[in-house]
């Protein structure tokens, strides 16, 4: 028998049964069993391992208590601005999305070298530029009474 099917019947027998009690039965490593249980499908919930899918009923239950939860919530619109950045952050923020767009990074040292290279790619007049365009974009939005 294979892995899974050890572990199948083990569980079938008793859902309480923990991950090292498994590993122990199977002769591997715990992290080996939670991978195969994962994978299997299985979650804990209250101390039992259990198949993650819900019945028809149960999925209903639960979509009935969730938009319940839902209508008790007050919530607050979204500010128009974070009111972590400054105003003038807001123009390379297009540019930034297209340099980034399709990289990825192994570890953090690579994410701070590409921010880097990011900023120093951009000339002090590129900055001032995207300065200039806030300040011209306010000035048209009071203009036009905030449209």
């Amino acid at each position: 028998m294979d892995i899974d099917e050890v572990l199948q019947v083990s569980l079938e027998s008793n859902p309480s049964t923990s991950t090292r009690e498994l590993a122990r039965e199977c002769g591997v490593s715990k992290d080996t069993v939670s991978r195969h249980l994962l994978s299997m499908g299985k979650v804990k919930k209250r101390s039992r391992l259990v198949s993650h899918e819900l019945s028809p009923q149960q999925s209903a239950i639960t979509s009935r208590r969730t938009k319940e939860k839902f209508k008790e919530l007050h919530t607050l619109p979204d500010p128009p601005y974070s009111p972590n950045l400054a105003p003038s952050d807001y123009h390379w923020f297009r540019s930034m999305a297209h340099f980034f767009h399709g990289k990825k990074f192994d570890n953090l040292v690579e994410v701070e070298i590409a921010i880097q290279e990011f900023f120093d790619r951009h000339s002090k007049e590129w900055y001032q530029r995207g300065i200039e365009q806030l300040a011209s974009g306010s000035l048209m939005t009071v203009d036009n009474n905030g449209l």
